[in-house]
């Protein structure tokens, strides 16, 4: 199975990094090693690493809309 492939941080472009875990081993999450902003917590690692692009992905659109 190969990995999602994670988009750059959605606060300051850096790198991700995953797995964290929060609590437990199904409480995964991604994280910027640059600043430390955590993605949304999901119930394994390809849900965490898909709620992350989809952050990142959420972000882009609005900076889109505020450039126009």
């Amino acid at each position: 199975m190969s990995k999602i492939k994670l988009m750059p941080c959605p606060k300051c472009g850096g790198q991700p990094k995953c797995p964290a875990f929060a609590v437990s081993p199904w409480e995964v999450f991604v994280w910027c090693s640059e600043c430390g902003y955590e993605g949304d917590i999901g119930e394994n690692e390809i849900i965490a690493r898909h709620l992350w692009n989809k952050e990142c992905e959420k972000h882009k659109e609005l900076n889109k809309d505020d450039e126009n």
